[in-house]
């Protein structure tokens, strides 16, 4: 039986079979891992996140014609992430995305 290695999140760090993997100094992709690891079996709405973020995000989304956009810093600090993890560890899904929704691999937690 393969022993499953369950990823844990603390101050920056990714600790996902037997690797320190540092988010530090990449500020999406570490507030993304901070936001998605409160609770790590739930699938997360760009919306909830930004809202999360920002506490004006509601007033910016009506006033902002670019905030249509703003999904896209989270689907490419996935992307960031899934990178990093597969460089250190050759996992390539620890991040599930699509446009509207992103989580971590149920798989990993």
């Amino acid at each position: 039986k393969k022993i499953k290695a369950k990823a844990k999140y603390k101050n920056g760090i990714l600790y996902f079979r037997d690797k320190e993997i540092s988010f530090r100094n990449k500020q999406n992709q570490k507030d993304l891992l901070a936001t998605l690891f409160k609770d790590p079996k739930k699938n997360w709405y760009y919306d909830e996140i930004q809202e999360k973020w920002d506490d004006r995000w509601e007033d910016v989304k009506e006033t902002n014609p670019k905030a249509k956009d703003y999904w896209k810093k989270f689907y490419s600090a996935g992307n960031d992430i899934n990178t990093a993890v597969a460089i250190e560890t050759q996992v390539k899904d620890f991040i599930i995305k699509n446009t509207k929704e992103i989580r971590i691999n149920p798989k990993y937690i």
